[in-house]
């Protein structure tokens, strides 16, 4: 999975196919901080997460 963050318009890719495009309001950017966030998922497990800032 890949997400791409700008501003407040997100873009999200799964296995290099874009999944969704659009504008999230209200969502906490303070500099230095990431998050993970899942609804009806019994277990999630996130590895090899990596940041860029380009």
């Amino acid at each position: 999975m890949k997400v791409q963050y700008t501003g407040s318009n997100v873009t999200v890719w799964v296995d290099g196919t874009q999944i969704y495009s659009g504008v999230i309001n209200n969502i906490p950017t303070s500099a230095g901080k990431i998050g993970f966030r899942s609804w009806n998922a019994g277990n999630m497990l996130f590895d090899d997460v990596t940041y860029s800032d380009n």
